[in-house]
């Protein structure tokens, strides 16, 4: 017979048991280098990602490169395969991981079926596939888009998944909201690891909005939650940017990683929300001096690549994944196209991208300013009869290196010398 339990004391007990497995006392630390990994999630593997393939290969300890994706049309599969070049990660001599990416379903979830064996037959094919190019999955990562109340049922797919695929171990991407779920110890209980994904969490409610791609005090709590579960983990960062657009009154609009979208209004406002070398290289000298022992490892999403403008570019990648902050080198420039008028432009000469745009001073004597304008993603601001401000806004674009930008321009009732500095933030 079975016993009745009030249903308080199981709430209770379920509560203990999940604030259990998140308590960090008796959580081992470390500290030391930690391995670093990459994603490649190019669809089709063009001549500029094959040399950043080989440009890096010696800096990571493996690639996880986008195989396949499934996405659903009225609940029916539908695959698309990417176009690696095997023979580029064979000479990189790097360990590589198979990412097979899943867009959101949401049932039923059963252990066999048509849904489950389309998503088994294609995780063993990409398998295959990689072997047929003597390159030997060091795992297969599963980047689904799983609804947090679905998590028990997502472990029927993990569970079986993993069976069928030994020994290549399998792994899944979570994210932080689902360490509050008490279905995701089992879930993750039934993997041989999980990468925790601490970047592009929420978009901007409005334009005024100070969300952050990734807020490192966020992801540190994260990773510490994430490290009583006693399953090994690593941790995804961002390298990237996109941009966010608004309506005239703060209304969201739409997000792009690849510049304006083709629907997007005349007026609409934008923002760019930037992954900033400086937060991301403090989040790794903190691992690096102390974390759990469970956090393995760090992969960035994702590899720069020449003729990726979103991204940041290959040096400052070196540089944030060894705790370092790459140093902008601003330049502030003007020109005087006719009598009276001045146009100050600054230029990123330097290496880092992803850096904020500093505020640039202006100052003069002798001569009365008549009118002036900024561009978009600045703001003048006169702070005397002599001087005036250029201050980015929150639409301001970063500028990428060797790039210049119009600030905007200052017009005078005379011919006028003008001096610029660079303020610092």
């Amino acid at each position: 017979m079975r016993r009745c339990v009030p249903i308080f004391l199981i709430a209770c007990g379920l509560l203990t048991a999940v604030s259990g497995i998140y308590s960090d006392k008796k959580v081992p630390r470390q500290s030391g280098p930690l391995r670093q990994q990459a994603y490649i999630w190019q669809r089709i593997w063009s001549e500029p990602v094959q040399a950043a393939v080989k440009q890096s290969a010696l800096e990571f300890d493996r690639f996880t490169i986008l195989a396949a994706e499934i996405s659903w049309v009225k609940g029916k599969p539908t695959l698309t395969h990417t176009e690696p070049n095997w023979s580029c990660l064979r000479e990189g001599k790097k360990t590589v991981g198979l990412a097979l990416r899943i867009g959101p379903y949401f049932g039923p979830f059963l252990k066999d079926g048509k849904v489950a064996d389309e998503i088994y037959g294609v995780a063993l094919s990409l398998i295959n596939q990689a072997r047929a190019h003597d390159v030997e999955p060091a795992e297969l990562q599963i980047d689904f888009d799983c609804a947090e109340s679905k998590l028990g049922l997502y472990r029927v797919w993990v569970k079986e998944l993993r069976n069928r695929l030994k020994p290549v171990p399998l792994t899944i991407t979570v994210l932080p909201s689902w360490l509050d779920r008490p279905e995701f110890f089992d879930l993750v209980r039934a993997t041989d690891g999980f990468v925790l994904q601490v970047h592009a969490l929420s978009r901007p409610k409005n334009s005024d909005d100070a969300a952050q791609l990734c807020d490192p005090s966020a992801a540190r709590q994260a990773v510490e939650r994430a490290s009583g579960v006693g399953v090994p983990f690593i941790v995804a960062l961002p390298t990237y940017s996109y941009l966010t657009a608004f309506s005239p009154v703060g209304h969201f609009i739409g997000a792009s990683a690849e510049g304006p979208g083709n629907d997007w209004p005349l007026d609409v406002v934008t923002r760019e929300l930037v992954a900033e070398p400086e937060l991301m290289a403090s989040l790794v000298r903190r691992w690096t001096t102390n974390r759990p022992a469970s956090l393995k490892g760090i992969i960035w999403y994702r590899l720069p690549v020449a003729t990726d403008k979103w991204n940041w570019n290959w040096p400052t990648l070196v540089l944030v994944k060894h705790g370092k902050v790459p140093e902008p080198n601003w330049q502030v420039s003007k020109r005087s196209p006719e009598r009276g008028l001045i146009e100050i432009s600054l230029m990123n000469a330097g290496d880092a991208t992803g850096v904020p745009q500093p505020a640039v001073r202006v100052a003069w004597q002798r001569a009365r300013l008549i009118t002036n304008d900024s561009l978009a993603g600045n703001d003048l601001e006169e702070l005397s009869g002599t001087s005036a401000e250029f201050k980015p806004t929150k639409q301001a674009r970063a500028i990428p290196p060797g790039e210049s930008r119009l600030l905007g321009w200052l017009r005078f009732d005379a011919n006028v010398e003008v001096r610029c500095e660079v303020v610092a933030r």
